[in-house]
């Protein structure tokens, strides 16, 4: 589920943004508390690593922020969203500073849903709001997929060359483009508007 570390130092070190999502048991330093106690002796005692789903369940009820992501079919998606500002464990030692961003929904069957995701963005001072977007946009984009391959023929192609694919791939991301723009007219609240 999770990109390797690798892949987000690469980035990195293209000074790209990226928000990529990783396994909840990913071992993280939260820079954003204040270390243990200084007992005068050795070593100043450093954070602790603590993995990602422990560390949010130490998190107070004030730490979490209530934003509408995206308008949905029955009103406007609600998650819970946190951001901490942490080094991720690469091997034995700390990664360079990261922004974790975990969101968490309400499920029907009364329990939450978490997503914990790593980002990174130099120098920019990205809102909440804009994080939890984008991270509950990879939902969106994959159910457009699945759209696209049911209802338009994505993976319904019989080429021999790549010109072909390239053609098919084309004609049928067209095609869920026009029946998105559709259904999205077709759910106009106020008719008078278009007039």
């Amino acid at each position: 589920m999770g990109r390797p570390p690798a892949f987000r130092q690469e980035l990195r070190q293209k000074s790209e943004r990226y928000l990529l999502p990783v396994p909840s048991n990913t071992l993280i330093r939260d820079l954003d508390i204040d270390p243990p106690a200084y007992s005068g002796r050795g070593r100043p005692p450093a954070r602790p690593f603590v993995r990602v789903a422990r560390g949010c369940a130490a998190l107070s009820a004030r730490a979490w922020t209530r934003i509408d992501v995206r308008d949905g079919s029955k009103g406007p998606p609600e998650v819970e969203a946190v951001r901490r500002r942490v080094t991720a464990r690469l091997g034995t030692a700390a990664g360079p500073e990261e922004c974790l961003v975990v969101t968490r929904e309400w499920q029907r069957d009364g329990t939450d849903k978490y997503d914990d995701d790593l980002g990174f963005a130099r120098g920019e001072a990205v809102p909440l709001s804009e994080w939890a977007r984008v991270a509950k946009a990879e939902h969106r984009i994959a159910e457009g997929l699945q759209r696209a391959q049911s209802e338009a023929g994505l993976g319904d192609y019989q080429v021999r060359t790549w010109i072909g694919w390239h053609h098919h791939r084309t004609r049928s991301l067209v095609a869920v483009w026009f029946l998105a723009g559709t259904t999205r007219r077709g759910k106009n609240p106020d008719a008078g508007v278009d007039r």
